[in-house]
């Protein structure tokens, strides 16, 4: 499991957390501080607006509503999941003895998570992710022409203002001697006699059972190309 108390970042990649695995050898989590927009498969960010609305006053177009469509992530690219291996090798060899085998990137075992995206002022979305992997957590809203016109100015500022947080629980590894379990047990005896009887015994040992560890990662949400993925309809 993940181990909470044995977290650590790299130089080069100060903003993602690592933890190691507190039994695996080479094996590790890591995670983003800062949630992401994720990429399809072709490198393009999972955000796009489109506008419906028609010809207003002098022949600009005047939107009265849209819909946006968004997905936010906590995966890594595969840039820096590629430094993360190479340094989690070098420690290991670095270890003595050295530790044999190749550094395994694992995926948190995440109990319960809530995502929340900020774009302007007034307007959040909320949302359930998909609790495996990188927690892909997709939104596709309806907007009112309010919101459809103040999310084309922020839009073509480049969402200056977005952010994303994600309050997570993920079952990491108790601390040791943290939590222990008390088990009684009548026990029959026998005196000289013949006669029964009866005595409490008391039995207390260590339990091993995953600790829930709160994560909260948050902060700005950034999308390159933002106005090839904005788009208007007219009605």
């Amino acid at each position: 499991m993940l181990d909470p108390q044995a977290r650590f970042t790299l130089p080069g990649l100060p903003g993602v957390l690592i933890f190691p695995d507190d039994h695996l050898a080479g094996g590790f989590y890591a995670l983003p501080e800062v949630p992401r927009v994720a990429l399809d498969g072709g490198g393009a960010p999972q955000i796009s607006l489109m506008l419906y609305g028609r010809k207003g006053a002098g022949g600009a177009f005047e939107a009265t509503g849209g819909i946006l469509s968004l997905t936010t992530t906590l995966e890594l690219t595969p840039e820096e999941d590629e430094a993360i291996r190479s340094e989690m090798a070098r420690r290991l060899a670095a270890q003595d003895p050295p530790v044999p085998g190749r550094p395994q990137k694992l995926s948190p075992e995440w109990i319960d998570t809530e995502v929340t995206v900020h774009l302007i002022p007034g307007f959040d979305l909320k949302g359930k992710p998909s609790m495996t992997g990188g927690n892909l957590c997709s939104f596709q809203h309806k907007l009112t022409a309010d919101q459809a016109k103040e999310l084309q100015k922020a839009w073509n500022d480049g969402l200056k203002d977005a952010s994303a947080t994600y309050r997570a629980t993920v079952r990491a590894a108790p601390r040791a001697g943290s939590s222990f379990e008390i088990r009684s047990a009548a026990c029959a005896m026998q005196d000289e006699k013949g006669s029964n009887s009866s005595a409490s015994l008391h039995v207390q040992s260590a339990v091993t059972q995953a600790a829930p560890l709160p994560l909260t990662l948050e902060g700005p949400l950034r999308a390159e190309g933002l106005q090839e993925r904005l788009s208007t309809v007219g009605l």
